[in-house]
């Protein structure tokens, strides 16, 4: 049997708007002011964890930026209207520091586009302009056996237009 909530209370992120850094000053003052706020949780007043073996728990244990969106506060109010408000009046100061936004060849297990496992092959034009003039024999996706078998023109030309119209 349940039983009806007599408050209502909702939790609203305040997150990160750089990509890695360090939370310098954050002014809670504002939302705080805000009639319908119970509390604005940060690094500096959230309880602290007993166990921080498991990294993924560690929200709101310190000044530390891993990641634009990371949440670095909460706002905890009375209706999501105000919640929301008083997150947008955190302000936040940081110390940026460098990070990694690009891929290098080889880097992540990076796989180039034509050798991509279980991803179709991109063709060239020249080869879609031999398979139009019937120089070329290819195995159809559509083949439940996977043996070669000569693909019609009708098959190939609908997918030739589309890449044309790209």
């Amino acid at each position: 049997m349940s039983s009806p909530c007599r408050s209502l209370l909702i939790f609203y992120p305040v997150q990160a708007t750089i990509a890695r850094g360090t939370a310098v000053r954050i002014d809670t003052g504002a939302a705080e002011a805000l009639d319908g706020v119970l509390i604005v949780l940060t690094h500096l007043n959230a309880p602290r964890l007993v166990d921080t073996k498991d990294q993924e728990l560690l929200v709101l244990q310190s000044a530390a930026v891993g990641f634009r969106g990371q949440f670095i506060g909460a706002v905890v109010a009375e209706s999501s209207e105000i919640a929301r408000h008083a997150a947008g009046l955190v302000e936040v100061e940081y110390a940026a520091t460098p990070h990694e936004s690009a891929f290098s060849v080889g880097e992540h297990g990076h796989v180039s586009p034509g050798s991509a496992p279980g991803l179709p092959r991109q063709m060239s034009e020249a080869e879609i302009e031999a398979a139009l003039a019937g120089e070329h024999d290819y195995v159809s996706p559509d083949s439940a056996s996977g043996l070669p078998r000569q693909v019609s023109e009708a098959e190939i030309r609908p997918h030739w237009r589309l890449r044309r119209q790209l």
